[in-house]
């Protein structure tokens, strides 16, 4: 097992055990990006969306490539946050698609 896994399942587990729900949310980029150009992208969004909604909640991402249509993202978020303002927050940073749904062990 690589690290950069271990590390992934090690805080994916962490936040499972935590006590709170946890929500596994994918999000896409309208337009075709590098993946330089979407990271830095997706880092601004994340820090305008903790900056929008504040409070105490984390997770963990992992960038997925796809030749057709480019980088998007996955996380597991161990808050429940209100779709709509992370889409409208989204829209600002070129997020198109963003879906949600309740994650299971």
């Amino acid at each position: 097992m690589t690290k950069t896994r271990a590390a992934f399942e090690l805080t994916a587990e962490r936040l499972f055990d935590g006590g709170c729900d946890v929500y596994f949310w994918t999000f896409t980029f309208v337009v075709l990006h590098s993946d330089w150009e979407a990271s830095a992208l997706f880092g601004r969004f994340l820090g305008e969306l903790r900056r929008t909604l504040g409070g105490d909640w984390g997770g963990v991402r992992v960038v997925e490539l796809h030749k057709e249509h480019g980088v998007h993202y996955h996380a597991l978020i161990n808050r429940r946050l209100a779709i709509d303002i992370v889409r409208r927050v989204g829209r600002l940073y070129g997020l198109g698609r963003i879906g949600v749904k309740k994650a299971d062990v």
